[in-house]
């Protein structure tokens, strides 16, 4: 037996099989008088209904419950809609620095002296002996001029060959050790090979004992590997008159350094160096004016690209500032770009999960929104050959955060207005009754809608119309429709939904009559209103990826009714049963179906048998009236009304009977006041039952196989 619990009352009848319980009758066949019942059941308003849907009250009277959820909206699909963003940058090589190296020649006393001697002139002969021949003597040191310094080559091809800078520094630092001033030092540094001067200056002055310090630029020049410090021609005061103690291993020093040389283009065995960094902000544009300042990705990527003509290999770092995984790592990732081969590129193209990140969206001084922080960093380590490297080498690089599906956003959400509908929902409950009216006292609906989104906003619901085919109520209620109604936010800890509650029932509405159509579908059209009052500076609001908008109807409608030929309409299925030969040997009899009614409305019923192909086998009862039970002075029922259905089973039913497998049982219940002092409207209480039972009385055929 199949029941359903979606009307007021539902009658399931049952048609089973007798079994044999004989006697032999005058004619020599053998008659069957089954007094045991074939079926019997006993129907209660919660077997009807269903007990989810039954409220019993104190006085036993019932209220039908109904909670359905006719809208859900998935704001966060709205809210948590994060574009794809990231860098994509071409980085010139404007930066490669060349290793820093010191060079440093000395020049003493005595090889000065010597260097007099081996001029050959008369007066330089006699000054060369006479300061070799007083060392360790104080003399008044004689002035000398027209000084040099044979030239000093300096090889750097063990750290470059040769380049173009951009900048850089060549810093001088000359040392006297001499007893005596040194005047008018006029040096070059130029290219060995090439001959490009490089420097060319004269320190006027350095005092005994004393040092001079200078600082080149060296932007714009050419270096060579190869390169020779000439001191062309310097000069001394000498002592006089005062005495110089002389001491022919004091010394000249002449060091230069190279210090940060950076190169346009260079040939070099490059050092490990820095020659690209950057942090940069990328801020995105979001639906609505959404203000972000943090999410949480429960999906997402991190796609690399990158394309290098340098003919170094390259370590690449990026990071994700503020970013970090649930371990509390941050987002780094390091890839490594091969050398390029000459003329052509090198290619690197990866994606890295990003699930389960968080991200700070603040920007780098933490005082902006909807900004990713991003830095990239690009180091040469050195690989000890020899490489040719020029400012048109570059790298172009594309770091994009793609498909980020965010588990939670936080900041402003903004400030929009988001339409939904006209649409329409399927309504099922009452959806039993096929045709027919009702008339109830009462209907209390609420309208609850949760809100499990972490933002302000306001509901104006514009339409909510009960439909059926080609009828439809509009619901009338002046206090909430065409009404902006303000809706709270969810609280985040512990999280926890709004609840605002639109409370209707026939005083203030006509939602009686919305139910009374026995509607199949709900029309619903409405606005929400996103942060009505803007930004109020706090950025408290928040998204879950699970976050909801429910508008759920819970209705109560106390079991008191006027019933006008309401329709049920149910199938179930169908068997004559017994064997081959027992039904073979049936000439007539009857089925007796036994109805004790415990309700208060009268039935008029009708049960069709089907084939398997949905044919007609027969009309085993048509029309045939359950009478209602009475009604005390209280209104309720005083006891059982009887009604027995007689069905005559003859050899030609029963051979089409045989064929029948499903059976169609069509109700329709009515009113029936049958005490004056009651109102029309009738109390439907727990303990009302609906009982049946079938009974049979055949004759067989004595001359047949059992």
């Amino acid at each position: 037996m199949k029941k359903k619990s979606l009307s007021l009352l539902f009658i399931t009848l049952c048609i089973l099989l007798f079994s044999t319980a004989c006697k032999k009758n005058e004619n020599g066949g053998w008659s069957t008088d089954i007094l045991a019942p074939l079926i019997s059941t006993d129907l209660s308003i919660a077997n009807l209904v269903g007990d989810t849907l039954v409220n019993v009250n104190s006085d036993n009277s019932i209220n039908l419950v109904f909670k359905k959820n006719i809208f859900s909206f998935n704001f966060s699909d709205y809210l948590l809609d994060i574009p794809d963003t990231g860098i994509s940058k071409k980085f010139t090589l404007d930066s490669l620095r060349l290793p820093s190296q010191t060079f440093t020649n000395q020049l003493s006393l005595g090889f000065l002296a010597r260097g007099l001697i081996s001029t050959g002139t008369t007066g330089n002969i006699f000054l060369g002996n006479y300061i070799i021949s007083n060392n360790g003597d104080s003399i008044v040191f004689p002035a000398l001029s027209g000084l040099t310094i044979p030239p000093t080559a300096y090889d750097a091809s063990l750290f470059f060959k040769e380049a173009d800078l951009i900048r850089g520094h060549l810093l001088g630092y000359i040392v006297n050790r001499f007893p005596v001033p040194l005047t008018n030092i006029h040096y070059q540094l130029f290219n060995t090979v090439g001959g490009g001067i490089l420097v060319d200056d004269i320190i006027p002055y350095i005092a005994p004992k004393d040092s001079a310090y200078v600082d080149y630029d060296m932007a714009g020049k050419h270096i060579e590997s190869n390169f020779t410090v000439n001191v062309i021609n310097f000069s001394t005061p000498g002592s006089s008159p005062d005495k110089a103690l002389v001491d022919t291993t004091d010394y000249i020093e002449l060091r230069f350094g190279i210090l940060g040389f950076y190169a346009s283009s260079a040939t070099a065995i490059f050092p490990s160096i820095d020659v690209l960094a950057s942090t940069e902000d990328v801020t995105q544009t979001i639906p609505g004016g959404a203000k972000l300042t943090y999410i949480e990705a429960e999906e997402g990527l991190l796609h690399v690209f990158i394309n290098s003509s340098v003919q170094e290999g390259l370590n690449l770092t990026y990071k994700l500032e503020g970013a970090y995984d649930k371990m509390g790592r941050p987002l780094v990732v390091s890839t490594f770009v091969p050398p390029a081969p000459i003329g052509s590129l090198s290619t690197v193209d990866r994606s890295f999960d990003l699930s389960g990140y968080s991200i700070d969206l603040t920007g780098k001084f933490h005082n902006t929104f909807n900004t990713y922080t991003q830095s990239i960093s690009a180091r040469i380590d050195s690989s000890g050959i020899l490489r040719t490297i020029t400012s048109s080498d570059s790298l172009k690089i594309s770091y994009t955060l793609e498909k980020i599906k965010p588990k939670l956003i936080k900041g402003y959400a903004g400030n929009d207005t988001i339409s939904v509908g006209p649409q329409s929902s399927a309504f099922d409950f009452l959806s039993g009754i096929k045709s027919g009216n009702i008339n109830l006292d009462d209907v209390k609906l609420s309208l609850n809608v949760e809100n499990g989104i972490g933002v302000k906003g306001d509901l104006l619901i514009s339409d909510f119309t009960a439909k059926k085919g080609a009828s439809s109520v509009a619901l009338v209620a002046p206090s909430i429709m065409n009404t902006r109604h303000s809706i709270a936010k969810a609280v985040e800890f512990p999280f926890t939904p709004s609840n605002t509650n639109f409370l209707l029932n026939k005083s203030n509405s006509n939602i009686k009559s919305l139910f009374e159509l026995l509607p199949n579908m709900l029309q619903y059209a409405m606005k929400v209103y996103v942060n009505p009052a803007g930004n109020d500076g706090t950025y408290q609001d928040f998204v879950n990826a699970s976050s909801r908008l429910n508008v759920n109807l819970n209705m109560e409608i106390p079991l008191n009714l006027i019933a006008n030929n309401l329709t049920l309409v149910d199938t179930i299925d169908f068997s004559l049963g017994g064997s081959i030969d027992q039904m073979d040997a049936v000439k007539e009899g009857t089925l007796n179906l036994i109805a004790y009614n415990g309700y208060p409305l009268e039935a008029t019923l009708t049960l069709i048998v089907y084939d398997e192909y949905f044919g007609v086998v027969d009309t085993l009862v048509n029309k045939y009236v359950v009478q209602a039970a009475d009604l005390n002075s209280s209104c309720k029922v005083s006891g059982e009304k009887r009604s027995i259905a007689k069905i005559l089973i003859d050899e030609a039913r029963t051979a089409n009977l045989k064929q029948g497998k499903k059976a169609l049982i069509i109700a329709k219940f009515s009113t029936i006041n049958n005490q004056a002092s009651c109102d029309n409207h009738l109390k439907i209480y727990s303990d009302y039952k609906l009982r049946m039972k079938l009974t049979g009385d055949f004759q067989y055929d004595i001359k047949s196989k059992f």
